[in-house]
């Protein structure tokens, strides 16, 4: 799924040495949120060159942000396409992945214990 650029930032360029958020939840409408999902492996690969590759990229990664690239299985295979497209050193590309595990469920609560009955006073006899 490519998540830049998109409807709510179009511009895939940015400048170098900038961090950046992703989705940009500290904006007014960060417009998408990564969900992780159900349990497995899960990467993130980001691309960079000096130039708009947009030109140069296949159509079907052209396609439109946050829906499945067709054709592709996995990184190495768009790696390889952007590759083709610019040559080995036109472009940067680091690659993150993290696996993400099952949520834990809160551990059962055993019902509270019930409040001990107040102490009667003694009897005293007048």
């Amino acid at each position: 799924v490519r998540l830049l650029p998109n409807s709510n930032n179009p511009n895939a360029l940015m400048s170098a040495n900038q961090a950046i958020r992703i989705p940009d939840w500290m904006a007014p409408n960060p417009g998408f949120v990564v969900d992780a999902g159900s349990p497995g492996n899960e990467s993130l690969l980001c691309l960079a060159s000096e130039q708009d590759p947009v030109e140069k990229l296949p159509n079907t990664l052209k396609g439109p942000s946050f829906t499945p690239i067709a054709g592709f299985n996995g990184m190495a295979s768009i790696t390889q396409a952007y590759n083709q497209a610019l040559g080995t050193d036109g472009f940067a590309e680091r690659a993150l992945q993290w696996k993400v595990v099952a949520k834990r469920s809160a551990a059962p609560t055993a019902p509270a214990p019930a409040a001990p009955a107040p102490a009667a006073a003694p009897a005293t006899a007048k």
